[in-house]
């Protein structure tokens, strides 16, 4: 269990002379240059969560990630099974805020991601919420494992500004049995490049996911990489029937030293228009969803909820 930590501004600077060190590659201290909580290898049952991993603006090159978990090591089969990325708050990540590959039954929710506007640009290419793609290792002897089953739901990922490439929810190429549910993607006033997509899809049909819908997604320059909302739920499969596209009225502008303000206001369309079918049972402050739940990592209450539930066992597909 990887829980309750606050990683900021982390560099990895080998000496001159030390084992690792590249001139090349040199870099900056106090500049994330590399995957801020990783793993590579066989790992079972993990929890990562309430952490947070904060980076100034303009500071996170692009070989800053925040949690990845995916082969890494080659020459021989890795994999991770039932992983929980769960309540974990992400600022200006260099690339992908949390990825996973050859992840098996795996769980990522009421996860808070926000780029703020020099972020992107430092970052130098594409920047991505939620990750999940294949590059599983195929090794003799043994299996090659991709990602099955994976549970995306009631994540939040802002963009104060986009790159090339700014995706929210990619889930590409391999697996099934997938649900992508819930989720808020935000791209603000200078998220407007052409690049910026809510879902990508890529290599995959929707015969590869269980549920891919109840998302909201507001700014964007298309709703998967090649479609508007409209053409996306006309393709095979009808996904993201309910979901939203308007503005959904944050309490305030999300930034480094406020990245709360992703929660939603009372009159936010997101506000109880979630499905309770596939959504976290709590939220980020572990006080139980109503139903029907509101889209996102934050859950809209009236009033602080009374009684937190005790912690329970982690829920896995």
């Amino acid at each position: 269990m990887i829980r309750n930590n606050t990683l900021t501004n982390n560099s990895i600077c080998p000496a001159p002379g030390s084992s690792g060190y590249n001139p090349a590659h040199s870099c900056t201290v106090g500049k994330c240059s590399a995957t801020v909580i990783v793993g590579h290898d066989w790992a079972s049952d993990w929890v990562v969560e309430n952490n947070t991993i904060s980076n100034a603006d303009g500071t996170a090159g692009p070989g800053c990630w925040g949690i990845a978990y995916s082969p890494g090591n080659g020459g021989y089969s890795e994999a991770s099974f039932r992983f929980a990325i769960r309540g974990n708050t992400i600022v200006n990540p260099g690339n992908a805020a949390i990825r996973t590959a050859a992840c098996q039954n795996c769980l990522i929710e009421n996860n808070n991601v926000i780029w703020t506007p020099n972020s992107v640009t430092s970052a130098g290419g594409g920047v991505y919420c939620i990750s999940a793609a294949n590059n599983a290792v195929s090794a003799s002897p043994g299996t090659t494992y991709q990602n099955t089953n994976l549970t995306i739901r009631n994540n939040t990922c802002y963009f104060a500004k986009t790159s090339d490439v700014s995706r929210g929810v990619t889930v590409q190429s391999v697996g099934t049995g997938h649900i992508v549910t819930n989720n808020l993607i935000v791209f603000d006033a200078q998220g407007t490049n052409l690049a910026s997509a809510c879902v990508d899809t890529t290599g995959l049909t929707m015969s590869a996911f269980t549920a891919f819908d109840y998302n909201h997604c507001y700014h964007a320059a298309s709703w998967t990489p090649t479609q508007s909302l409209a053409a996306w739920r006309a393709s095979a499969g009808a996904p993201d029937a309910h979901s939203l596209a308007s503005d959904p009225l944050l309490i305030g502008t999300p930034s480094q030293s406020s990245p709360g303000n992703t929660a939603i206001g009372a009159g936010s369309p997101a506000k109880s228009a979630g499905t309770a079918a596939y959504s976290a049972p709590r939220d980020r402050s572990t006080c139980a969803r109503p139903s029907p739940p509101s889209i996102g990592a934050y859950e809209y209450f009236a009033a602080p909820c009374a009684t937190k539930p005790a912690d329970g066992p982690t829920q896995l597909r």
